[in-house]
């Protein structure tokens, strides 16, 4: 969840620095992180490679952030503009679990703040 977290932070940053639109897309338990228009991908991240059953899923979580049922990857890539911000400037996050079935929230608010927050049986925090 970290990883993710701060793979979050590297887009925005990105997206900042080069004055141009940064994306992360998901495909099944992978992402990818980089400069929207083609080129090589700054990074590319499958769960799997951490072990521990690593994956993008609701684990133990009942709902999503906002209290609605979990869809646990966004239908489209979360992308970054030149001002920080979300493209359609809305709260995006993505649900991780592993072995434990410890479940954990990571994306970014409608302001463009990144967050991590992990579900605690009851709620997130």
């Amino acid at each position: 969840a970290r990883d993710f977290y701060s793979s979050l932070q590297i887009a925005k940053s990105g997206a900042i620095r080069d004055q141009a639109n940064w994306s992360i897309q998901f495909s099944g338990n992978t992402y990818v992180v980089g400069r929207e228009g083609g080129g090589t991908p700054f990074k590319t991240v499958n769960l799997a490679d951490y072990g521990s059953n690593v994956r993008f899923d609701a684990g133990s979580a009942t709902e999503d952030v906002n209290g609605n049922s979990i869809n646990a990857v966004p239908g489209s890539p979360i992308v970054f503009n030149s001002r920080g911000f979300t493209n359609d400037e809305t709260a995006v996050f993505a649900y991780l679990t592993n072995s434990k079935n410890t479940s954990f929230a990571v994306g970014t608010l409608m302001s463009g703040a990144v967050v991590l927050r992990k579900w605690n049986a009851s709620g997130w925090e």
